[in-house]
């Protein structure tokens, strides 16, 4: 019985890599994946600017006693 759940998976995995393969078009996915990468990081160079223009102005505001 072991042996026979072993193969169904091993079946299953098989046709599961097999439609991957012949449903996913990977040149599009890397390059989608290549300009998520890039969007999120600008949009965390752009946060921490913000940031950290916004420590300065508060900085620079503070009167310190």
């Amino acid at each position: 019985m072991g042996n026979l759940i072993k193969l169904i998976l091993l079946v299953a995995i098989g046709y599961g890599i097999y439609w991957v393969y012949e449903n996913v078009d990977f040149a599009n996915l890397v390059n989608d994946t290549s300009q998520k990468i890039k969007t999120e990081k600008t949009i965390q160079r752009v946060t921490n600017g913000r940031q950290q223009t916004y420590d300065d102005a508060k900085d620079v505001t503070d009167i310190k006693h």
